[in-house]
């Protein structure tokens, strides 16, 4: 009995590790995406701000 509800225990905690890090990967991703856009940005608003 102990041992079934520390099994499926077990299993729950590694569920929720690997949610923690499927989600995290995906912040990660979001984030990297989120530089991309911020460093276009700036080499867009260079040139810009030189013509006005």
């Amino acid at each position: 009995m102990v041992r079934r509800r520390f099994v499926s225990f077990n299993k729950l905690v590694q569920q929720n590790i690997s949610e923690l890090l499927s989600t995290e990967s995906a912040m990660q991703a979001l984030e990297a995406k989120l530089d991309q856009r911020r460093a276009a940005k700036r080499v867009n608003s260079k040139p810009q701000s030189k013509t006005r």
